[in-house]
């Protein structure tokens, strides 16, 4: 079964679409993408998939005299097929929330994303933006998150076993919060600011050295990356916490 949906120039108002699943049994993989807009992903009970788009944005410009300014929707395109489901705009332009059930991994990328937000999924996670923030909640299953420009903010309920993750933003800070007794090795890399933790962690550092020489040209070139790594609770899968311009907070939880 395939599910295709078109829908352009919608009225400005919060439209609500259900996206049923081919097999509702088996756990969905929920691909969403903007360039302009932001996206809210929630974990509900039901077994489809719920698209909310608000186009009710302010988005109005002075007008020439005597004329009024008529607003369109930005519109958007749902696919389904074989329990993937793909949501983007066909303008690049839309503010999105998505209700999955709580087990479908998720997908999410955007360029000038507001904020890419992401609430009780205990699937696979995989976040991308260029310019904005990304905040996960709740989360249970691995998660790769990566903001240019931005701030990053986690909070699992979880760590998979044998499942790396990675967090990373050039600039932005990182602000993780995992279970009091998750166990990891934490792969920390920050180049430009502070970082903390009120984890008792096993302590270790390294220096990444790469060199070129002059044999490929006229410069001679070395770069030095020192590494650090948290041994947590007897260590366990990699989680990767990287930031070049920004401070890392790794927090335990209450």
């Amino acid at each position: 079964m395939r599910f295709v949906l078109l829908l352009l120039a919608l009225p400005l108002c919060a439209e609500r679409i259900s996206v049923p699943l081919r097999d509702p049994s088996r756990p969905a993989l929920v691909k969403v993408s903007t360039v302009n807009g932001s996206i809210q992903v929630k974990a509900h009970s039901g077994k489809d998939v719920v698209v909310e788009l608000d186009d009710s944005g302010p988005r109005t410009r002075p007008a020439p005299n005597g004329m009024k300014q008529i607003l369109t929707g930005s519109g958007v395109n749902i696919e389904e097929e074989n329990n993937v489901v793909t949501i983007k705009s066909p303008h690049g332009n839309g503010s999105y929330v998505v209700f999955v059930p709580e087990m479908s991994a998720v997908h999410m990328k955007s360029v000038n994303a507001r904020e890419l937000r992401i609430e009780g999924v205990e699937g696979e996670i995989n976040a991308e933006t260029v310019n904005g923030s990304i905040v996960i909640v709740d989360a249970a299953g691995p998660v790769v998150a990566h903001s240019l420009n931005g701030r990053l903010t986690a909070n699992l309920k979880q760590v998979p076993a044998g499942r790396p993750m990675s967090f990373s933003t050039l600039n932005g800070r990182i602000d993780l919060t995992l279970p009091a007794a998750a166990q990891a090795d934490l792969k920390i890399n920050n180049q430009r600011g502070e970082t903390y933790s009120d984890f008792d962690l096993a302590i270790s550092s390294s220096v990444n050295r790469t060199e070129s020489n002059r044999e490929n040209g006229p410069k001679y070139r070395l770069n030095m990356e020192r590494i650090v790594t948290g041994q947590l609770n007897g260590g366990g899968p990699e989680i990767s916490i990287r930031s070049q311009n920004g401070s890392i907070y790794i927090r335990k939880a209450k």
